[in-house]
């Protein structure tokens, strides 16, 4: 799952959402469900019953949350960092 900017519009969302599907592929590869969504939507309650879903994002209180709800977050500070731990997630299911 991921989010557009604050300030967006639909082709903005539309570029930035295929700038992620391709950095995902070039860093991680295969991905089996990848969700865009527009900015302002409390992301942890998006999630429902989706096993395995994962949140890379650079607010604190939106990882904070996710983990709460029982998900698998990662700080989107280091890019390298979140190729290392997206590679570890993945080998590990």
């Amino acid at each position: 799952m991921t989010w557009g900017s604050k300030v967006s519009n639909a082709e903005y969302d539309e570029r930035t959402a295929r700038a992620k599907r391709k950095w995902i592929r070039k860093h991680i590869g295969k991905v089996d469900d990848f969700r865009f969504f527009s900015h302002g939507i409390p992301k942890h309650k998006l999630v429902g019953n989706v096993e395995g879903a994962v949140l890379i994002d650079d607010e604190k209180s939106n990882l904070y949350d996710w983990r709460a709800a029982g998900d698998y977050a990662i700080e989107a500070k280091n890019p390298q960092r979140v190729v290392t731990a997206l590679k570890a997630l993945c080998r590990d299911r």
